[in-house]
């Protein structure tokens, strides 16, 4: 799911009010703590702009840490952490009730 406008405008018309996306840790982080939220940026935009709220799923596995998609060793998690604290950060003035989602 990419979110493109014919897409997010039938997903509204449908009567959606939340849409649950999965903000996949690898696409975000390409390289070692540096994130790039671009294309999630125009998603959640586009969702949001419709007068539906999105649901935020921290995707985890991040090849530059294991190789596998599991959390498994002390720097993965300290790494999923920091992750996780910079989609928090990123996001945080977003107003996840600005959609009527009642």
């Amino acid at each position: 799911f990419t979110g493109n406008p014919p897409d997010l405008d039938m997903i509204a018309k449908a009567g959606f009010k939340v849409i649950r996306l999965d903000l996949i840790w690898s696409e975000v982080e390409k390289e070692k703590g540096k994130f790039d939220f671009t294309k999630y940026d125009a998603l959640i935009d586009g969702i949001q702009q419709r007068g539906m709220r999105p649901m935020v799923i921290l995707g985890n596995g991040n090849p530059l840490y294991a190789e596998d998609t599991g959390i498994l060793t002390e720097q993965g998690r300290a790494a999923y952490a920091r992750y996780a604290a910079a989609v928090a950060e990123h996001y945080k003035n977003r107003n996840p009730q600005a959609a009527n989602c009642q």
